[in-house]
């Protein structure tokens, strides 16, 4: 079982990493409001890149919170 809470803890932090990282390549290539909404829509399927980015960042640190609570079980269980 803490195994499978490691696997998940690294996969929510990748994904999340990954999507923060489209959040800011999205803001900083389509500087435009609307070429930014047309593409936040068209590639992140959000309303701006800002919402992309928040929620690669509420990603990444549960995944950081999981991978903690991992860490604290596995020293429990030795």
């Amino acid at each position: 079982m803490i195994r499978l809470g490691s696997i998940i803890a690294w996969i929510a932090v990748i994904l999340g990493s990954i999507r923060m990282g489209m959040g800011w390549y999205v803001a900083s290539q389509f500087p435009g409001t609307e070429e930014n909404l047309a593409a936040s829509k068209r590639y992140l399927a959000t309303a701006n890149s800002g919402d992309a980015i928040d929620q690669g960042t509420i990603i990444l640190i549960a995944g950081v919170v999981i991978g903690l609570l991992v860490r604290i079980a596995k020293r429990r269980s030795s």
